[in-house]
């Protein structure tokens, strides 16, 4: 099989230079593709990919990656063909001596199979649940959409959460056993970031396993963050004040005596949207006893903002945004990576709860305000 080799050398300092050690990638598609060239990035410790090199694709759909690094870390490749292109994140070992294939589907690329990389391995088996999910999930709406029924919409709702519920215990559960694995931790981040705080055990676990050996790379640097994030139960939450719908001004501390939900959404988000009617029931069943809710979009486009508010029955006066998107400085200050995020705020402005979604959230309130 002809094959064209690139060879990647990656020099880190760290306390002086490192030794680096060889490790070969073997890559295929399975079927006929549309790429002809393949450009291989590195997650530098700046947190920035930086571009190392970029080869074509061969006749026989195939490429040989050969890498000189002194220890792991992860690599983008970005495949590409007219206007054509996807990329997927591989971990790369010194050492490693890897064959990959890759599939590609209408959403992407996804890892096929894999061989002599208990990383790579991780990510392919990861992935594969997430789509088997994700695809469940998607059924489960469009169901929900088409049925007039309000009592199969409402157990087609808990299926939904039965069922995201199942996937984070089997992905944590994955995770916690291969957490000396650097793609573990990039899994973590990725998909359980938004709720470090119900999976605090496990990033503890993650970061206590990779930092010593890892300790310039940007994801253990993520996860010390949210380590050390002040946004956690027991914790004063920050105040928000910020420009309504109407130009006005709302302001979280304003509500101080009451049990508010701080609720990070946006008109353009799908799973913020497909949560709103939880919002909306828990604000309807509890406003009456001292609930209130917060929202801050991360909308850029005041008509959309204002669309969705509509739309979703969003009846509460505090809405907030400063129409900046992922700029949003109250976004930083909240340490949001990821929407819908919320977190539920004590009378005495203290964070009681983060992360609470569906009947989680109606749980928590009926434990506090009664049912």
């Amino acid at each position: 099989m002809k094959k064209l080799v690139a060879f990647i050398a990656v020099m880190l300092l760290v306390s002086g230079r490192l030794s680096a050690t060889p490790a070969v990638v073997e890559a295929s598609f399975s079927g006929k593709v549309p790429f002809t060239t393949v450009s291989v990035h590195i997650l530098a410790n700046s947190g920035k990919m930086e571009l190392l090199n970029t080869i074509p694709v061969q006749p026989d759909n195939t490429f040989v990656l050969n890498f000189d690094i002194p220890r792991g870390g992860y690599f983008d490749l970005v495949m590409s063909g007219g206007a054509v292109q996807r990329e997927m994140i591989l971990v790369v070992n010194p050492g490693d001596s890897m064959q990959i294939v890759i599939g590609l589907d209408y959403e992407g690329v996804y890892l096929e199979k894999v061989t002599g990389s208990p990383d790579n391995e991780l990510f392919r088996s990861c992935q594969a649940l997430k789509s088997k999910t994700l695809a469940s999930m998607q059924s489960i709406e469009t169901r929900f959409n088409a049925s007039q029924d309000n009592e199969e919409r409402v157990r087609l709702q808990q299926q939904y959460r039965e069922t995201d519920a199942a996937y984070a215990r089997q992905l944590t559960d994955a995770l916690g056993t291969h957490s000396d694995l650097l793609a573990a931790a990039f899994i973590a981040l990725q998909d359980l970031g938004k709720l470090s705080d119900t999976y605090k055990p496990l990033f503890q676990q993650l970061y206590g396993n990779l930092s010593a050996q890892y300790a310039d790379n940007p994801v253990m640097k993520e996860i010390f963050k949210l380590l050390t994030n002040p946004i956690v139960a027991g914790k004063k939450a920050p105040d928000i004040v910020l420009k309504n719908p109407r130009d006005g001004e709302v302001k979280l501390s304003s509500l101080r005596g009451k049990w508010v939900l701080v609720d990070f959404w946006a008109s353009w988000c799908g799973p913020c949207r497909r949560e709103n009617p939880n919002v909306v029931a828990a604000w309807q069943k509890y406003h009456d006893k001292g609930f209130e809710v917060f929202s801050v979009s991360l909308d850029t486009d005041p008509i959309a903002w204002q669309t969705a508010i509509d739309l979703d029955g969003l009846a509460w006066a505090n809405h907030g945004s400063s129409l900046s998107g992922w700029s949003c400085p109250v976004a930083r200050e909240w340490h949001v990576n990821s929407i819908p995020f919320c977190a539920l705020i004590d009378p005495n402005g203290r964070i009681y709860a983060v992360g609470l979604r569906g009947e989680a959230l109606d749980q928590a309130l009926g434990s506090v305000l009664g049912r």
